[in-house]
């Protein structure tokens, strides 16, 4: 059998996951991201039923016991992901990330996204100098678009000035489907549960303005 790893860094924390629904063997995600959490940390799911067929490539004493001179005993769990040094501020700050997206409720969470991500594009999709670059039939948090008159770069530090805060994508960060779609580097805006129309509003309004 082929595992199945699933890639959540940008969906953990923006819309519900049950990795028994998914049915996958790992899944992995970041703290930083949608559960805003600390830089520098992360978290791995590993389905017990792949465990038994792993042979871990780096050994560490958190999890294995050298017990003589050609072999090594090391525990048959997840663990064996982990390491010996580990910045425990971290974890409990990816800790307390997690209690307060639980508390929120994550089908809260993906409601507010999910609304402010259709106004955005809602907003946007009808201003002649922007493309949009968004496909599929269920869209994210994450706004990929470009204009005809700036480049990504400038078009992001335009809005910086303006109390904006974007970011851009290089063709790097996603080979295959920029590649596909003949793009070097687009903007991206992302939208999360704090966010307000009202914020949309201004957005677009100064898209509009720097187009001028």
């Amino acid at each position: 059998d082929i595992p199945y790893l699933v890639d959540a860094c940008q969906t953990a924390g923006q819309l519900p996951l049950d990795v028994g629904r998914i049915g996958c063997d790992f899944l992995s995600a970041t703290s930083r991201k949608y559960l805003r959490g600390p830089r520098g940390f992360g978290f791995l799911y590993v389905s017990p039923r792949i465990i038994p067929h792993l042979q871990p490539q780096w050994l560490d004493m958190h999890f294995a016991t050298w017990t003589d001179s050609q072999h090594f005993d090391f525990i048959p769990q997840a663990k064996m992901f982990e390491q010996w040094e580990v910045s425990f501020a971290n974890m409990m700050g990816l800790r307390a990330a997690v209690d307060y997206c639980n508390r929120l409720g994550a089908d809260f969470i993906w409601e507010r996204i999910d609304h402010l991500a259709r106004y955005s594009r809602d907003r946007m999709k009808d201003l002649p100098f922007l493309t949009l670059h968004d496909h599929g039939s269920a869209l994210g948090a994450i706004i990929s678009f470009t204009s005809d008159r700036f480049d990504p770069k400038s078009l992001r530090d335009a809005l910086i000035r303006h109390g904006i805060n974007t970011s851009i994508s290089p063709m790097a960060s996603s080979y295959l489907d920029m590649h596909r779609k003949g793009l070097d580097m687009i903007n991206r805006a992302s939208v999360h549960y704090y966010n307000t129309e009202k914020e949309v509003d201004q957005f677009v309004n100064e898209l509009v303005n720097l187009h001028a």
